[in-house]
């Protein structure tokens, strides 16, 4: 499948041929790529948005979900939607945080988080420094450790489900995407219930082509436009995988 879309393959052509429509290079054409164009090949260090792009993840933010994000953040005092305010993992359901789930935000250079109205603003991350954060919110205990440290302990009893996709380098705010990161990703894990939905490797195609691979489901997603911006190779991928583009 790519956007929805079933295809066929073409084993003689090696070819994926699907119904007339945007390939993952935005040409509208129909037989669209050859296989190889859809495979990883090569892992890279990081993919990079400049608060210009932004992935949908397809996971719901609601209670019981847990993220692991990995990123280096790049703010150096630029300004969006009026404040240095950048989503890196999140999604709202209400204009005034009554149902907010970020797991992972940075506001003016201070890592925050937030479940419903509550939330932290517990700490410092520098720019153009690798992080590790993990964030695990259920209702009734929503905890958030940063670089092994931990930095926030919540008790919020509510359950929240905001019915929204966590979307990666921005806030999914009611459909829009908000806030938008100056980042670099190098990888996200998430479990929902305490089983894992999402592990995304920063990858290359076969053709070159700068897409997150979800190794558990075996998928490659690009960002709501094509990301340009990534990092040193790390090595080849084993071969033999066939993917299906979100």
């Amino acid at each position: 499948m790519k956007d929805g879309k079933g295809g066929l393959y073409d084993s003689v052509n090696d070819e994926m041929v699907f119904p007339d429509g945007a390939d993952i290079t935005g040409a509208l054409i129909g037989p669209v790529t050859n296989a190889a164009a859809l495979t990883p090949k090569r892992y890279v260090d990081y993919i990079a948005a400049d608060a210009d792009n932004w992935l949908d993840t397809g996971v719901v933010a609601k209670s019981g979900t847990k993220a692991e994000l990995v990123f280096t953040g790049l703010w150096g005092g630029g300004s969006y939607l009026g404040s240095n305010a950048m989503g890196l993992l999140g999604a709202r359901s209400a204009l005034y945080g009554e149902n907010a789930f970020y797991l992972a935000h940075v506001t003016n250079g201070v890592f925050a988080s937030a479940y419903g109205t509550l939330g932290c603003d517990a700490a410092a991350v520098a720019t153009n420094v690798r992080h590790t954060v993990v964030a695990n919110f259920t209702a009734g205990a929503q905890t958030v450790i940063l670089d092994g440290t931990p930095i926030w302990s919540g008790t919020a009893a509510g359950a929240i489900d905001t019915g929204l996709s966590l979307y990666l380098f921005a806030v999914n705010d009611r459909g829009v995407p908000a806030f938008p990161a100056q980042a670099r990703v190098h990888g996200l894990k998430i479990w929902q219930d305490d089983v894992p939905v999402r592990d995304y490797r920063p990858v290359l195609t076969q053709t070159g082509i700068p897409v997150f691979w979800d190794k558990l489901n075996n998928t490659i997603t690009q960002g709501e436009h094509l990301f340009t911006d990534y990092g040193p190779d790390l090595g080849t991928i084993k071969a033999g995988t066939m993917v299906i583009v979100r």
